[in-house]
């Protein structure tokens, strides 16, 4: 009926047999995917980067597969304290109830109001009595927007921001942040060793502390999230 495998173990599955090329060649074959409970909980010990290992245990079952009639996709989880690295994956966070469309990505996003039958079944259990504002059980993203700048104006780009070659952001003006598009600076900060880039642990730390002070603004939403997802995945900080 079907197969059943973690994200994790992508790294054991890379080179397995699993992509059959004549799969599709029968009319009546096609591939239906899900992704079940992928959001880490706030506290849960990290097993990687998420979205990464999303990627490629795709790449590992459906390769070169373009055809959306053959192909169907399903990502299914509460939402809980904040939105998912693999929610940053369609660089869109939907920040209120409703259906959304992400043409470029083929892909339909369903952020879902509570039911009153649901909310009304929830009503007096433990966590409803011990717990009832958690994300867990109110399926609300929660999500801090006070250091998004919106549409205030980037004039000056004052250094780049790179954790791998394929993932850089600019600070423009000091202290605000977006994704990296192109921009020329002599300051770049490179944020992990071995990118052909000079690698000084001070500046990669610098920019960590000014992370956690809440110095830096940002351009958008997805921006922050994403900027955060890159820091956590940073070797932490005192570690041998």
């Amino acid at each position: 009926m079907a197969t059943v495998m973690a994200l994790s173990t992508y790294y054991n599955d890379k080179g397995v047999a699993l992509f059959d090329n004549e799969f599709l060649l029968d009319k009546a074959m096609h591939y239906n995917i899900c992704c079940d409970e992928f959001q880490p909980e706030k506290d849960q010990r990290s097993q990687g980067d998420v979205a990464y290992q999303f990627v490629n245990q795709l790449e590992n079952v459906v390769r070169d597969v373009k055809d959306c009639s053959k192909l169907n996709i399903f990502l299914c989880a509460n939402c809980l304290e904040e939105a998912s690295d693999i929610l940053c994956l369609f660089n869109y966070i939907p920040e209120d109830f409703g259906r959304y469309y992400i043409r470029s990505k083929k892909a339909v996003i369903d952020y879902m109001k509570p039911t009153e039958g649901y909310i009304s079944r929830r009503k007096g259990t433990v966590a409803d009595l011990l717990m009832p504002t958690a994300s867990t059980f109110t399926n609300r993203i929660s999500i801090d927007t006070t250091l998004v700048t919106g549409k205030k104006r980037l004039v000056r780009p004052t250094a780049i921001i790179q954790f791998y070659k394929d993932s850089k952001f600019t600070i423009w003006d000091d202290n605000v942040i977006a994704k990296y598009n192109g921009e020329k600076c002599d300051h770049v900060i490179a944020m992990r060793p071995y990118q052909d880039l000079a690698f000084n642990a001070k500046n990669r730390d610098h920019i960590i502390e000014l992370f956690d002070t809440r110095c830096f603004l940002y351009k958008h939403t997805i921006v922050m999230k994403q900027f955060q997802s890159e820091i956590a995945q940073l070797k932490p900080r005192g570690a041998k």
